[in-house]
Order: C-alpha cells, then structure tokens, then sequence
C-alpha cells in the first residue's frame, strides 16, 4: 500500500492510503501542540514527529503507540528526519532554537548538536 502521512494542527499525525484517500491510522495522545513535521522509516515501522510543543515522538505504526518522547529543544520543532538501517539508527531535529539535533534513534539520547 502506498502511504501518504500528515501533520497537524490538532496534534496528530495521520497516515492515508494514497490509492483511495482513507485514514489508516492516527497518530494521537502524544503532543500538546500542533504537529509541524512528519517522517515514516522507509521500513514503515515507525513514524517520528516533531510539534510546537517543543518535543519529537517516536511512534510504533503497527498500533500507533509512543515509543519514546524525546526532549531537548527548548523551542518549536520545525523538522524531523531519520536514518534507520542496518549501520546507523538515527533522528535529526530542527528547531526555531536555532539548533540541529542528532539523536539516538534506541536510547533518545542527543548524539551531537549543531
């Protein structure tokens, strides 16, 4: 199935399928303010997102559920990438802190700062 995932202003991110437009999963309960970034691992196992609320969450997409909360900004989350393969498990964040953050995508902990 191929996927198309949104973020939003009422704190979630939902993923669609692209061939009929139905909502296959939301992703809810985990952020406090508006969702502004949204990446799924090219696995598809996870979804990470990063919110006005000044955190990223990363999501399991089997059942929607908060993994980790990740926590170190201490302003807005304008962007989320990841890398997750076989030799490098990582999030990178952006935020209006004026920081670029590598994560440890297992642990959470902040790898690097830029």
């Amino acid at each position: 199935m191929n996927t198309i995932l949104a973020s939003g202003n009422d704190f979630t991110a939902r993923t669609f399928n692209a061939d009929d437009g139905k909502q296959v999963k939301i992703y809810e309960n985990g952020h406090k303010w508006a969702v502004l970034s949204a990446v799924m691992t090219m696995d598809g196992e996870y979804v990470i997102t990063g919110s006005s609320d000044n955190t990223i969450i990363i999501w399991k997409t089997s059942d929607a559920t908060v993994v980790r909360k990740l926590e170190g900004h201490i302003d807005t989350v304008t962007s989320v990438a990841v890398n997750k393969n076989k030799y490098n498990r990582e999030i990178v964040s952006g935020s209006n802190d004026r920081t670029v953050l590598t994560w440890d995508f297992d642990t959470g902990i902040i790898k690097k700062e830029f």
